[in-house]
């Protein structure tokens, strides 16, 4: 129903492409190098079941992407009369492309195109 929604690429988004991290000079190991990628991976793993390296690779951005998404449903949500969350499409758009913060994989902002603005490593 929701590609039917949105089209099909919506789940074929991705945070950044290879050839985007290649164009800013970074490898693909760039994250073992962030000491705040590395201090959240221990501190996740201390809390739960060592996670294979294909999925722990994607937790750091997984974590700033969710932060994101609630700063600003926090932002524009409002509760109904009913006890409803109520999200209104284009201000959680809108609140989405405002909000900037320091996140784990670096400062996290949105360009006018929904994608990051910034790169990890602060290029």
């Amino acid at each position: 129903m929701l590609t039917e929604l949105y089209g099909s690429g919506m789940f074929n988004r991705t945070i950044f492409s290879d050839s985007q991290f290649i164009s800013q000079g970074l490898e693909k190991d760039f994250l073992n190098e962030m000491v705040s990628v590395v201090e959240f991976n221990t501190r996740f793993e201390s809390s739960y079941d060592p996670v294979p390296e294909e999925i722990i690779t994607y937790l750091p951005f997984t974590y700033d992407a969710t932060r994101l998404m609630l700063m600003a449903i926090e932002a524009c949500g409002v509760i109904d009369d009913q006890g409803n969350l109520v999200i209104d499409r284009k201000d959680l758009i809108a609140e989405i492309r405002r909000i900037s913060f320091e996140g784990i994989t670096g400062n996290i902002a949105i360009d006018g195109n929904g994608n990051r603005d910034t790169y990890p490593g602060g290029n």
